[in-house]
């Protein structure tokens, strides 16, 4: 239920939000995407384009949330999933784990296209899932490379894509 719950309220942008956050993207000289339908029939494809998106729009959009929760804009909902998102995705611990989940979508993704394609063998099908298995277990011992890249970016500093994150005396670079 966190999953889902962290999804919906992180990383969906709400409809209404779209021409605030164009604004603030081209103020910034940055680009922005909105994902809308995480939930979507193929699911993992659109998971993996909903984080691919809410990464490439970091900055912006954490700017759209924080001024959403400081200035109370919007319904009450709207301030708490902004609130939620600004929480999140500003703790250290909160970025590595959604790259991590980056990471595991992708490889799901590439999964879930075997499987519906019409010439689909169980030889086929077989080494799909092995591989979706070898790339799991392999991020069980070493990081994905979303998420070695998002720790080579932070390093031991405080600031990922110009916002300030929040560390605490047990996270570790």
């Amino acid at each position: 239920m966190f999953f889902e719950a962290y999804i919906r309220n992180t990383i969906t942008v709400p409809k209404h939000s779209g021409l605030e956050l164009d604004e603030l993207a081209e103020a910034l000289d940055d680009q922005i995407s909105k994902p809308t339908n995480v939930f979507g029939a193929r699911w993992f494809p659109h998971l993996q384009s909903a984080l691919q998106a809410l990464f490439r729009g970091y900055r912006p959009l954490m700017m759209h949330c924080q001024n959403t929760k400081e200035m109370r804009v919007g319904s009450g909902g709207r301030q708490g999933r902004a609130a939620f998102s600004v929480k999140f995705l500003t703790l250290f611990k909160g970025l590595p784990f959604t790259n991590f989940l980056r990471d595991i979508a992708e490889e799901a993704a590439h999964l879930s296209k075997v499987f519906p394609a019409e010439f689909l063998t169980v030889t086929t099908a077989t080494a799909a899932v092995r591989k979706f298995e070898f790339q799991c277990l392999s991020m069980k011992k070493s990081n994905g490379p979303r998420v070695q890249a998002f720790l080579k970016e932070t390093g031991e500093g405080n600031v990922f894509k110009e916002i300030e994150i929040t560390r605490d005396g047990n996270d570790v670079a």
